[in-house]
């Protein structure tokens, strides 16, 4: 899957908030909150759609997948293209510029753990 752009991302993220919005209601919101032309949005949601993100109703905008999944999508494609394929690889990029709080700790090994009984 291919990532949304950070304009993408922001129709994107209206939509999944009002599911059914029409192209010309998300327009005037996108005009008033980011000053796009007219042609600037028009073309973000012809690349939503060849990115096959974004139903093809332009009366009732939906996107194809949830924020969720959209998101979930994402970072498998970063970890198995940027950290080939391995989750203790990223996490380990991760930990070494955040620190985890104790409560982050607790949770990733409740995490683990819950994933070992569901296995068993």
């Amino acid at each position: 899957m291919k990532p949304l752009s950070a304009a993408e991302l922001k129709i994107a993220e209206k939509i999944w908030l009002k599911q059914g919005i029409s192209a010309t209601a998300l327009y005037t919101e996108c005009v008033e909150e980011y000053g796009w032309k007219k042609s600037t949005f028009y073309t973000l949601l012809k690349r939503m759609r060849e990115k096959d993100l974004l139903g093809d109703s332009m009366t009732e905008l939906r996107m194809k997948i949830s924020e969720s999944e959209y998101e979930q999508r994402k970072l498998s494609g970063i970890i198995s293209q940027d950290f080939h394929g391995s989750l203790p690889s990223f996490i380990s990029a991760y930990v070494k510029e955040n620190k985890l709080s104790e409560n982050d700790r607790k949770e990733l090994i409740d995490l683990l753990e819950g994933l070992k009984e569901s296995e068993s």
